[in-house]
C-alpha cells in the first residue's frame, strides 16, 4: 500500500511535471509571420539635347546655311553648317543636355563624336566643343537623373560649340589652301549610357 501511494505520488509528479513543461513550451512558442510589399518604380530613359542658344557675335545671315538642329526629337546629336569669310568670324552657340528621365546618366566611352576636320579645314578653323566654363568634355561625365545632383552635377549640363576662322593664319597657309570658300559641316554627338 505504501508502494502503491508511492507510485501515485511518483505518477501524479509525472504528470504535474509533464503538464508544467507543456505550458512552458506553449508559452515560448510563437509564430513568426513576416508580411510585405515590395514595388518596383517605373523607370524612364530621356536624355536629350535642347535650348539652343546662338552667342553674340557669331555670323549670321548667308553665312550660316543651316541653323543648329537637333537631328531627332528628344536625343543628344546635332547638325549645323556655316561659312567663315574671314579670319576672326566665328560661329559659338550653347545647347543643355537634359537627362528628363529617371535613371543617371553618364557619357559612354566612345561617347563623344564630333566632326573632323579634313587637312584644309583644320588649317583655317578651330573647333572646338566643350562644357559652358570650358572644361574638356570626357567619357564617364555624370549626368543625374531628373531633379537629382551627382557630386554637385545636376540633371542639365550646358555645352559650347564653337568653330572659328583662325585669326592667327598665315599668308602662306591661306595661299596653300587656294582661293576656294571652305564651308564647314558640322556634326555632334554625345552617346550617354546608364550610369
Amino acid at each position: 500500500m505504501i508502494r502503491k501511494q508511492k507510485n501515485r505520488k511518483i505518477i501524479l509528479i509525472a504528470i504535474l511535471l509533464l503538464v508544467a513543461i507543456s505550458i512552458g513550451y506553449a508559452g515560448l512558442t510563437t509564430t513568426l509571420s513576416i508580411n510585405g510589399t515590395a514595388n518596383v518604380a517605373s523607370t524612364s530613359w530621356n536624355v536629350y539635347f535642347t535650348n539652343i542658344q546662338t552667342t553674340n557675335g557669331s555670323v549670321t545671315g548667308t553665312n550660316v546655311t543651316t541653323e543648329p538642329t537637333i537631328l531627332e526629337t528628344n536625343t543628344t546629336s546635332l547638325s549645323y553648317v556655316v561659312t567663315l569669310d574671314k579670319p576672326g568670324d566665328f560661329y559659338e552657340f550653347t545647347v543643355d543636355v537634359v537627362n528628363g528621365g529617371t535613371i543617371n546618366a553618364k557619357i559612354a566611352d566612345n561617347g563623344i563624336t564630333k566632326t573632323t576636320l579634313n587637312e584644309s579645314q583644320d588649317i583655317l578653323a578651330n573647333y572646338t566643343v566643350t562644357y559652358l566654363d570650358g572644361g574638356v568634355i570626357t567619357a564617364g561625365d555624370k549626368l543625374s537623373k531628373s531633379g537629382q545632383t551627382i557630386n554637385g552635377i545636376g540633371d542639365t549640363r550646358t555645352i559650347k560649340v564653337r568653330v572659328e576662322y583662325d585669326p592667327n593664319i598665315t599668308v602662306e597657309q591661306l595661299n596653300s589652301i587656294g582661293d576656294n570658300d571652305v564651308t564647314l559641316t558640322l556634326n555632334l554627338s554625345l552617346n550617354y549610357v546608364q550610369d
